[in-house]
C-alpha cells in the first residue's frame, strides 16, 4: 500500500516537472517535413512487405502517419521503387518470372491511375497485387 502512494507521488511530480520544462529545440526541429528518400526493396521478403503495404494503402498509396513527415511519395515513386526492387531481386527470381512481375506491375499501375474515374479499376489492381504476392512466394519456396 505504501509503495502505491510513493508511486503516485512520484508520477505526479514527474508529470509536473515535464509540463514545466521548456520544449526541446531538437524535437521541434525533427517535426519538420523532410524530403523523401527512395526505399528500394532489396530481396523477395522486402518485396512481399512492399506489396502488403501497397494493398493497404491502394489506390492512392498515401499513409497519413508517414506522408506528413516525408512528403513526396506518390504513385510514380511507389511504382519506381517496386520495379527497382524487382530488378534487385532479378537473379533470385529468374528472367521469366522477373519479366512477368514487371508486366504485372505496369498493368497494376495503369489500374490504379484510372481509379479516379472507375472504382472497379482499383479492384483489378488489388487482384494483381495478390497475384504478384503468390508469384513471389512461389519463387521463395522453390
Amino acid at each position: 500500500m505504501e509503495w502505491e502512494r510513493e508511486r503516485a507521488t512520484w508520477s505526479r511530480t514527474a508529470l509536473r516537472a515535464a509540463a514545466e520544462r521548456p520544449a526541446s529545440p531538437v524535437l521541434e526541429q525533427d517535426a519538420r517535413p523532410r524530403p523523401y528518400k527512395l526505399v528500394v526493396p532489396q530481396d523477395i521478403g522486402e518485396l512481399l512487405d512492399r506489396l502488403e503495404w501497397m494493398s493497404y494503402t491502394a489506390p492512392t498509396f498515401k499513409d497519413p502517419s508517414f506522408d506528413e513527415m516525408f512528403p513526396g511519395r506518390d504513385l510514380g515513386v511507389v511504382f519506381f521503387e517496386l520495379k527497382e526492387g524487382l530488378g534487385t531481386a532479378r537473379r533470385e527470381l529468374g528472367e521469366e518470372r522477373h519479366q512477368a512481375l514487371i508486366a504485372m506491375a505496369d498493368r497494376m499501375r495503369a489500374h490504379f491511375e484510372a481509379d479516379a474515374d472507375k472504382p472497379e479499376e482499383s479492384q483489378a489492381g488489388q487482384v494483381l497485387i495478390r497475384e504478384m504476392k503468390e508469384l513471389l512466394r512461389k519463387r521463395s519456396k522453390d
